[in-house]
């Protein structure tokens, strides 16, 4: 799955990853890769939802926060977003 989120190759992207969690690889970093290959498909409420799971899993994880706000950045919610900058 990652392979193809650096090619920008999504749709598979996101196929191996939700294989990888049907299988039972359910770590926070698969969550993160879904989640970000979700924001750049504009798909933001699958971003959050694999964001929030990742967070579950990695409370304070500083990627998995990042991404949180990128997404709400993506979505135009700015002031929001910054919480999860700082």
């Amino acid at each position: 799955g990652l392979y193809h989120k650096e090619q920008r190759r999504y749709h598979d992207a996101v196929a191996c990853l939700e294989r990888a969690i049907e299988k039972g690889c359910q770590t926070a970093e698969i969550h993160m890769h879904l989640g970000d290959t979700f924001r750049a498909l504009q798909r933001f409420d699958q971003a959050h939802e694999h964001l929030e799971l990742a967070l579950q899993k990695a409370p304070n994880s500083p990627t998995a926060l990042n991404l949180k706000g990128v997404v709400l950045f993506a979505e135009g919610r700015v002031a929001e977003s910054i919480d999860f900058y700082e």
